[in-house]
């Protein structure tokens, strides 16, 4: 049981999570892979931009996209804008 909202659960996920993943999200290792290196390249073109490089962070943000890279930088920018 998660003592916070905001912790992450970290255990292993069950092959129909997987699955969710997969035809929900697009989430497959190699889209993980691909987006976890495209992500971190366009932050490294906006330095001006402040950001968390953990796995962690860019896992939350590239996976409300769906795993599109280009979406998760345009959600990146937006909440520097805000912030």
């Amino acid at each position: 049981m998660m003592s916070n909202v905001f912790d992450i659960d970290t255990s292993p996920e069950s092959p129909e999570l997987l699955e969710v993943a997969r035809s929900q999200l697009r989430e497959t290792p190699e889209t993980r892979e691909e987006g976890f290196k495209k992500l971190r390249e366009l932050l490294k073109e906006n330095p001006d931009i402040n950001y968390s490089d953990e796995e962690e962070y860019l896992e939350i943000v590239l996976r409300c996209c769906h795993w599109y890279p280009e979406s998760a930088m345009k959600l990146v920018s937006f909440r520097n804008l805000i912030s």
